[in-house]
């Protein structure tokens, strides 16, 4: 999305600019996520607080607390 100040001034492009850039934050949480998880269980990278909860939330198919906010 291009940003200029004509688009600026429009209510609805800073209301999905905002939602897009959210949506990017969080993609990118999640894929660092499972990359933390992937390491863990290939044993490249020890298992700490952080990801016993990410692993053991996954396994009961329950959300990770920081996207129920």
């Amino acid at each position: 999305m291009k940003r200029t100040s004509e688009n600026i001034k429009d209510p609805l492009f800073r209301c999905v600019e905002r939602e897009v850039n959210f949506a990017a934050n969080l993609l990118h949480l999640v894929r660092q996520d499972l990359a933390d998880i992937q390491s863990v269980c290939d044993g490249s990278k020890k298992q700490t607080n952080d990801t016993r909860d990410l692993l053991n939330n996954l396994s009961k198919g329950m959300k990770r607390t920081l996207f129920l906010d």
